[in-house]
């Protein structure tokens, strides 16, 4: 029964427990045993019998300062034995004989005797007749949040009944604002539409629809004083797994203002298909670890954001079922000025999808996503001005998602200080028919052991890839090639370059340019221990230049299997390969199979061109022309009328030295032959 669980809780752990109230004077002892009828009506009686009034009156008289047990006539008294009696816990028990207790004075005893106690006033019908009796305290301290503080008095029919102690009703004096005494919140809850004109600066009132909690009158105006934060838990949401807490949590969002706000996720997991977020706010957990929204949809989009401004930050985004399609934050066109921050994301399809402008994604971990075909941590596929800063993507050795990072359209991307790993091309750039990736910089970040390739540069149809660049960056240990450049159509790879970058340990080529990729710069860099060549360029490739790059073995990683550079026989031209240093390789340093015209190469390490050789002088004017390196070209003997270079007249007669850079032409015009030898860089 309701009063016997009730007296059970209170009472009953009193009388078994001694408690030190910080006086070695004062032990208190079990003098009460409680019995109920079939009624539930409690007697008190006094245990043992032999307890006597003059033992209560030491114990009163042993608390510094004393309770003051005030009777009708006005005067302190212990003489009845049914006046006070002492429990063994933080309390007392007092009952009252048939004159009746005026009033019960607690002032002057300590916060540390009161605190989280349980005060029990226990009349009957002719005293009380059902109304409570004052109850005096020195501060508003003295009733604490969390404490059991409660009066029990006779009802009407002399029965006890139960009733916390209220702050006003019961308590005589003034209690501060602050605890609840004059001035105070008014507790009764009212919508937000319906809160009293505003005109009284410092009053409080409750909300109890749209942003809910305490709101303050600020004297011209009402506001939350939670900041325009919504907690999802107030709107019903559990936290348990277990809960669908799509509908709770919809009623969070919709309930901020036009200007949006903050959703908040105490610790807890969240179970959901879809939140359409069409307001600017701010998707808010504890901690990345602590607040899980957790999908109940193989394929539905768990954050759909359609309104600029938006953003999840310290969430956890898992899945119940295996996800096949559909983002767990998407970011729809028009949604701008995103952010997502310091979330993790587990068990994805696509991870977060970005099809707005000037959205970013900061500090986050994306581990784990499904095998499914096509899927990625993150997808860009539309819009411009993006960042993707610090993100860490990992998953399982013989579980890889396809890729880590994929941009199909954008302008203006960067990508900066971020670890890709474990996917089936790390980095995936695949405009198709219509779409354009420009201006991607990726500065900082690596890209590692990948099922395919780390790097993967492959439009297709009528896609384009303009300007790009990579800054200080890593591509390694891919099982085939650490860097492709695939044009698959119609479309440009134009304008890309490896500055700094580190291409190696990879199962194929360190990087391979296929034709359709023009203006290849590589700048720098290391390629080292690859299964193939360091750097392959296709036959056809044209306009590219490999400069002061470390081609062969280096940096703790062995030599490349074949060559250091190798362009492909055939018409490739306006290329220069300069600078290099391509030791340390297991076939040869440079193979220069370029049919074109206009190509300089010169000062490789490890490449050795030179020596004299004979040049077959063939029929008046005769013109030679030089190879991809720098020549010294000798001309003796014979009867020579004009010798020019480049155009230029420089002499007229035989026996002469002329200088020629890569690909340069002399022509002699002679009477007689003369002998012409070179002398290669």
């Amino acid at each position: 029964m309701v009063f016997e669980r009730i007296l059970k809780e209170h009472l009953y752990p009193w009388v078994n427990s001694f408690v030190d109230l910080g006086s070695s004077l004062l032990r208190w002892r079990k003098i009460w045993t409680e019995d109920f009828d079939a009624n539930g009506v409690v007697t008190i009686s006094r245990t043992p019998v032999a307890t006597t009034d003059a033992v209560n009156k030491a114990y009163a008289d042993a608390l510094t300062p004393n309770p003051t047990i005030e009777e009708v006539d006005g005067a302190p008294s212990y003489t009845d034995s049914d006046t006070i009696r002492f429990d063994q816990a933080d309390g007392f028990v007092i009952t009252q004989p048939g004159a009746g207790i005026a009033r019960v004075d607690l002032a002057a005893i300590p916060n540390s005797v009161l605190a989280n106690s349980t005060i029990t006033i226990q009349g009957t019908a002719v005293a009380l007749g059902g109304t409570r009796v004052p109850l005096v305290l020195a501060s508003a301290d003295h009733v604490n949040e969390g404490s059991t503080t409660t009066v029990l008095h006779g009802n009407a029919a002399g029965n006890p009944s139960w009733g916390a102690v209220g702050l006003t009703t019961d308590v005589a004096g003034t209690l501060p604002a602050e605890r609840g005494g004059t001035g105070a919140a008014n507790t009764t809850g009212y919508t937000q539409a319906g809160l009293p004109a505003a005109g009284t600066a410092g009053r409080l009132a409750r909300v109890t629809d749209n942003v809910r909690g305490l709101w303050m009158d600020q004297g011209s105006q009402w506001f939350g004083l939670s900041g325009e934060t919504v907690n999802v838990k107030e709107f019903g949401a559990k936290g348990d797994d277990l809960t669908d807490d799509t509908v709770a949590i919809q009623a969070a969002h919709d309930a901020l203002g036009a200007n949006g706000g903050t959703v908040f996720f105490p610790p807890g997991i969240y179970r959901v298909t879809t939140i359409n977020i069409t307001k600017p706010a701010r998707f808010l957990g504890t901690a990345r670890l602590a607040s899980r929204i957790s999908a109940l949809s193989a394929t539905a989009d768990v954050l759909n954001i359609t309104q600029q401004g938006a953003g999840a930050q310290e969430l956890f985004f898992t899945s119940v079922p295996v996800r096949t399609g559909g983002s767990f934050i998407r970011y729809v066109t028009g949604a701008t000025l995103g952010l997502v921050q310091n979330c993790y994301l587990e068990k994805y399809f696509i991870g977060i999808r970005l099809s707005a402008s000037i959205n970013r994604v900061d500090n986050c971990d994306i581990r784990d996503g499904a095998t499914t075909a096509n899927g990625a941590g993150i997808l860009v596929d539309d819009g411009s001005d993006h960042w993707i800063n610090h993100v860490t993507m990992d998953a399982p050795n013989a579980s890889q998602p396809t890729a880590g990072i994929q941009i199909t359209s954008s302008g203006n991307i960067n990508i900066t200080d971020s670890d890709i790993i474990h996917h089936g091309t790390d980095l995936l750039v695949n405009p198709g028919a219509g779409q354009t990736v420009a201006s991607l910089t990726v500065t900082g970040s690596y890209f590692d052991t990948c099922s395919a390739r780390a790097i993967l540069i492959n439009p297709t149809g009528t896609g384009q890839v303009v300007r790009t660049r990579f800054v200080n960056s890593w591509s390694a240990t891919a099982t085939s090639v650490g860097i492709l450049l695939l044009p698959g159509g119609t479309g440009a790879l134009d304008g890309i370059e490896f500055i700094g970058h580190h291409s190696v340990n990879n199962g194929g080529h360190g990087l391979q340019a296929e034709p359709g990729v023009t203006n290849l710069k590589i700048i720098g860099g290391v390629f080292a221990g690859n299964t193939g060549q360091g750097i392959l360029i296709a036959a056809g490739v044209n306009e590219f230049s490999i400069i002061g790059a470390r081609s062969g073995a280096a940096i703790g990683f062995a030599a490349n299997t074949q060559f250091g550079i190798r362009v492909d026989a055939g018409v490739s031209t306006n290329y220069m390969i300069m600078s290099n240093d391509l030791r340390g390789n297991t076939v040869g340093s440079l193979f220069d199979g370029g049919t074109g015209t206009t190509k300089y190469i010169f000062g490789n390490l490890g490449v050795n061109p030179g020596g004299t050789a004979t040049i077959t002088v063939g029929a008046s004017p005769f013109t030679y022309t030089a190879g991809g390196t720098p020549e010294t070209i000798y001309i003796n003997t014979g009867t020579v009328s004009l010798i020019t270079v480049e155009g230029v007249s420089v002499f007229q007669q035989t026996n002469q030295t002329v200088r020629l850079g890569p690909m340069k032409s002399v022509i002699v015009t002679y009477t007689v032959a003369p002998g012409m030898t070179k002398t290669i860089d």
